[in-house]
C-alpha cells in the first residue's frame, strides 16, 4: 500500500517562493550618446602662417589634445559651438609640415588635421663658376621646390647667354660664353629667383694672356736719314718707349693706324750708331723691342742753313724777330759775328744728333733805314772755310 506525504511538496514551494525574491529588477535608464564635431575639420595654411579658427559642435564639454609648437590654440576646452582660434607660425623650413588635434566629449573624438605649405626655397650647388677664354657652356645647377626664374645682368648679356633648362624643379641651367679676346677677367651675375628668393650665382670667365709683338725686329738705316714704320699687333695697350739717347729718332703717330707705328730717323754724319725702341704696357708687365741701326758717315761734314750749299738770307721787317740756324758739322767750327752786328743776340744752342740749331733774337730796328748783319760758321782749320748767313732787316721807313 502506498502511502503519500504532503509535507515535501510544500517545503518544494516554500523555497521556490524564496528564490523569487531575490532577483534585481532590470534598469530602464536611458543610455547617455556622446558627440563631438569640428569644422573645418582639414585646413590647408600658408607658408607665411597666420590665424586658423574652427568651430566644435558637441553633445557635452570637450578637451582638445595633440598638436605642436608651431601652432597655438586660444583654448584647449569649450563646450557646443565654442571656436578655437589657432595662432600658427610662418614655415620657414624646405618641406610642408602637419599636425593633428583631437577634440574629445565623452567617448567620441573627432580629428583636426592642419597641413602647412614650405616657403619658396631655392638653391644653386656652387656660388662661383670659372669658366675658360675660349668660352662654352656651363651647367648651373639649381634645387628649387616651385617653378623658378633667372635673369643675367645687363652689363654681361653680349656675352653670356642662355640655352637651354634640363628640367624643372631639380634643374640644370645651361649658359653659353663667348670667347673672350681681352687679357681682363669678366664677370657675369645671373639671379635665380623662386617666389621670394633668390640667389645669385657668379660666371667668371679668365682673358687671354697679355702679348705684344712687333713683326720685325731689326732696322737699318743710311746715313742721310728715313722714315720707318714698324708693325706691332698686341691685345693691350701699347706705349713707345724710344732709348733715352737716341735723340735721332722721332716717334711720328699715324692717326687711324692701329699697330702702325712710323719714326722719322735723322741725317748721321757721325760713326754709327744703334738704339732700341720699346713697345710696351707697364701694367701688365708685357713689351718687345726693335732695334734701329744707322751706317757710319764716312766723311766731313759742314753744312750751314737751310738753303745749304747757298747762302742762307732772312729778309725781317723792322720789329725784330727770333731766328733758328741748323748747323750739320762733325768737324769743329765756331760761329762769329761781323758788320758790329751788336743787335744780333745768340740766346741758345739746341743739338740734337749730329745737327745744332743756333737761336738768335733780333731786335726791332727804330732807324729809318736797312741794316744788315752777318752771322759766320766758320771751320777751325787752315783751310779758311766759312758760311755766311745774311741778316737783313728793314728799317721803319719801310712802314
Amino acid at each position: 500500500m502506498r502511502k503519500f506525504s504532503l509535507f515535501l511538496p510544500l517545503v518544494l514551494c516554500g523555497l521556490l517562493s524564496a528564490c523569487d525574491s531575490n532577483v534585481p529588477e532590470p534598469d530602464n535608464t536611458p543610455e547617455t550618446v556622446y558627440t563631438v564635431e569640428v569644422s573645418p575639420n582639414e585646413v590647408i595654411i600658408a607658408p607665411e602662417g597666420g590665424e586658423v579658427t574652427v568651430t566644435v559642435t558637441s553633445s557635452e564639454q570637450w578637451t582638445l589634445g595633440g598638436g605642436d609648437s608651431w601652432s597655438v590654440p586660444s583654448t584647449a576646452t569649450g563646450m557646443n559651438g565654442d571656436e578655437i582660434t589657432f595662432k600658427v607660425e610662418a614655415n620657414e623650413t624646405e618641406s610642408e609640415r602637419t599636425l593633428f588635434y583631437t577634440m574629445t566629449c565623452g567617448t567620441a573624438t573627432a580629428k583636426l588635421h592642419f597641413v602647412q605649405l614650405p616657403e619658396d626655397i631655392i638653391y644653386v650647388a656652387r656660388q662661383v663658376y670659372d669658366i675658360d677664354k675660349d668660352g662654352g657652356e656651363v651647367e648651373v645647377d639649381i634645387e628649387a621646390n616651385g617653378e623658378f626664374s633667372y635673369e643675367i645682368d645687363e652689363a654681361s648679356q653680349s656675352w653670356l647667354t642662355f640655352v637651354e633648362t634640363r628640367a624643372m624643379n631639380s634643374a640644370a641651367v645651361v649658359f653659353s660664353a663667348e670667347p673672350n679676346n681681352t687679357t681682363e677677367m669678366r664677370e657675369a651675375i645671373v639671379t635665380f629667383s623662386c617666389g621670394t628668393h633668390s640667389e645669385q650665382v657668379h660666371i667668371c670667365q679668365s682673358g687671354v694672356a697679355p702679348v705684344i709683338t712687333a713683326i720685325q725686329k731689326e732696322y737699318t738705316v743710311e746715313v742721310s736719314g728715313a722714315s720707318i714704320t714698324v708693325n706691332v699687333t698686341g691685345n693691350v695697350e701699347i706705349s713707345v718707349e724710344i732709348e733715352a739717347s737716341a735723340d735721332w729718332i722721332t716717334y711720328n703717330p699715324q692717326d687711324g693706324a692701329a699697330g702702325t707705328y712710323c719714326f722719322d730717323i735723322d741725317r748721321n754724319i757721325g760713326s754709327r750708331r744703334q738704339a732700341t725702341i720699346t713697345f710696351v704696357n707697364h701694367q701688365n708687365n708685357v713689351s718687345d723691342t726693335v732695334t734701329v741701326s744707322q751706317q757710319e758717315c764716312s766723311e766731313d761734314v759742314f753744312e750751314v742753313g737751310d738753303e745749304w750749299p747757298g747762302i742762307t738770307t732772312y729778309n725781317i721787317g723792322c720789329e725784330g724777330l727770333r731766328i733758328e740756324i741748323k748747323v750739320w758739322a762733325n768737324v769743329v767750327y765756331h760761329d762769329d759775328f761781323t758788320m758790329y752786328a751788336d743787335w744780333i743776340h745768340k740766346e741758345e744752342v739746341v743739338q740734337k744728333g749730329g745737327m745744332k740749331t743756333y737761336i738768335y733774337n733780333i731786335d726791332a730796328n727804330a732807324e729809318d733805314f736797312m741794316r744788315v748783319g752777318v752771322i759766320s760758321f766758320c771751320k777751325d782749320d787752315d783751310t779758311g772755310t766759312c758760311f755766311p748767313v745774311i741778316i737783313m732787316q728793314a728799317g721803319t721807313a719801310a712802314n
